[in-house]
């Protein structure tokens, strides 16, 4: 087989941490930097593009070593071959043959004759866009409404590709049918079924076995050796543990995930000796009671112990026997309740969280769920001295990739809107002040996004992008929040106003170091004493 050119075309930055490369065969120039990039990097293929990113400011120059370096490797690897049963029944399938004036038995023999090949994977965990597909089923562009639900094992098309989806996501594709194949199973060593490069056969059946249900969740539960401190006696949507998220995944559609406000997560995980975690609670009525001994501090929470207030920013003692009671949360609709040596429950994919797009992670709290700890001494701070959040509606913003298609001349800087439901994890939804955004330009290919990217969709609202978003997108980017703002998107709630102010790569690079400074001056000293309810 001969070895695919590793050729790049172009550069421009996604935010200050991120750089999106132009290219003629993602895939293979994604391996061969995945093959030789150091401890931090992570590298995720587009359709035309490839995404380099890391945790702190990224060097272009360091970036364009490594290009350089991958012109002596190839990037070609053993493809997997797979046979994928559809019945052809999709929701979609009558408009589809109106369309394009074929009937079922030519959408049938077009689909079981034509070979498809995995561009790349992503959107969604094990979601792969399939090229391959040819004739009339190729002019179907995406919907212009996409669906808020598509059930999971549908086979759809739109924009010359087609694909299966692992898990029910929202979607805007064609769905033509349903298969039963098992695309993602997190529970595995190697998740994704698909992979780049691997060649894929429909063949249409009339009936297929009823679909395996997924795998039923048992109760969160503290992995082994830890002690269980606190039982979930009443839940309340969208509560759930938070950590650094899941690295590496983001290649197979996973998101990175972690606290919504890593500013405030960081800081109450910071106050109790640097917890592994910390719980993000989206709404008050949550209840625990105590099983054994062990210290929280909760911030931006009402807190009461028994019924007596608990001080806010402050490591407390509890002891077993006693109940702990969220009453009401504050800014931005969530608060971080932290434990001393934990919370621990059974990871899945490296990570204790659970992203709120495909649902893949140990689950969100429900009523019997335990909390664990390590029984280990904590090394604790006094208390958390934070005096200088700011204004979470101001919003620096560096340009994207699609700002000159902005109609507003090209600029982010003095744009105002308004937070709208449905607002969450995945990304906030904003109503332009001014009305709905104009853009110029045709359709794009996806490529892979971050957190903080603002996505622009036909109905010109703005999406800011959350740590649980897709990781490839099909909207224009027109910004990217800079790192040391990302936090504030964490503090919006439904019906704020949200402005942006657009700066330049260097006072975006500048800002994430005095933020961390700011971060840093914020933790008291370690070794404290307790406060008592």
């Amino acid at each position: 087989m001969t070895e695919p050119t590793l050729r790049w075309t172009g550069i421009q930055p996604l935010g200050e941490r991120a750089l999106l490369i132009d290219c003629d065969a993602p895939q293979h120039l994604a391996r061969a930097l995945a093959r030789i990039a150091p401890v931090g990097l992570e590298i995720v293929s587009g359709l035309t593009t490839v995404l380099v990113s890391a945790e702190r400011p990224l060097d272009e120059a360091s970036v364009r070593e490594l290009l350089g370096a991958t012109s002596s490797l190839g990037g070609e690897e053993g493809r997997g071959e797979h046979r994928v049963a559809v019945v052809l029944d999709g929701a979609d399938l009558d408009e589809a043959l109106d369309r394009t004036g074929l009937s079922i038995d030519e959408v049938a023999r077009s689909l079981t004759e034509m070979s498809f090949e995995v561009a790349t994977v992503g959107f969604a965990p094990g979601f792969g866009y399939l090229t391959g597909l040819g004739g009339p089923l190729a002019s179907l562009e995406r919907r212009v409404t996409p669906r808020p639900r598509v059930p999971a094992g549908s086979v759809a098309v739109a924009a010359g590709y087609a694909a299966i989806y692992p898990q029910a996501t929202p979607g805007g594709w064609w769905l033509l049918g349903r298969s039963d194949v098992e695309l993602f199973d997190p529970l595995s060593g190697a998740p994704s079924l698909l992979r780049a490069g691997d060649l894929v056969g429909f063949e249409v059946v009339d009936g297929l076995a009823p679909r395996r249900e997924q795998r039923r969740r048992e109760r969160l539960a503290p992995p082994s050796g830890a002690a269980g401190v606190l039982k979930v006696a009443r839940a309340t949507p969208g509560c759930s543990v938070v950590d650094d998220g899941r690295r590496g995944w983001s290649s197979v559609g996973v998101p990175r995930g972690g606290a919504f406000d890593a500013d405030r997560a960081s800081l109450v995980r910071g106050l109790l000796g640097d917890a592994p975690g910390a719980l993000e609670v989206a709404s008050g009525g949550v209840i625990f009671d105590v099983l054994g001994d062990v210290v929280i501090a909760g911030l931006d929470l009402l807190l009461e112990v028994d019924g007596l207030p608990v001080p806010s920013g402050v490591p407390v003692s509890l002891r077993a026997g006693s109940q702990l009671t969220v009453t009401e949360v504050s800014r931005g609709d969530r608060g971080y309740l932290g434990l001393a040596n934990g919370p621990l429950i059974e990871p899945i994919l490296g990570s204790m969280g659970t992203d709120q797009l495909c649902f893949v992670g140990p689950g969100l709290l429900e009523v019997g769920d335990v909390l664990g700890v390590d029984r280990s001494t904590p090394r604790l701070r006094r208390s958390i001295s934070a005096t200088g959040w700011g204004s979470p509606g101001r919003v620096r913003v560096l340009g994207g990739p699609q700002r000159a298609q902005l109609a507003r001349a090209g600029s982010l800087d003095g744009l105002a809107g308004v937070v709208r439901a449905p607002s969450n994890r995945v990304g906030l939804r904003v109503e332009p002040l001014g009305g709905p955004l104009e853009l110029a330009g045709a359709e794009l290919a996806s490529f892979p996004v971050v957190t903080g990217a603002i996505q622009v969709p036909p109905d010109g609202s703005m999406i800011i992008l959350g740590p649980d978003h897709a990781t490839l997108g099909g909207y224009p980017v027109v910004g990217c929040v800079i790192g040391a703002d990302l936090g504030k998107l964490g503090r919006l709630a439904v019906d704020d106003e949200i402005t942006f102010e657009e700066v330049d790569l260097t006072e975006a690079r500048n800002a994430f170091y005095e933020h961390e400074a700011m971060l840093a001056s914020w933790r008291g000293p370690r070794r404290a004493g307790l406060a008592n309810p």
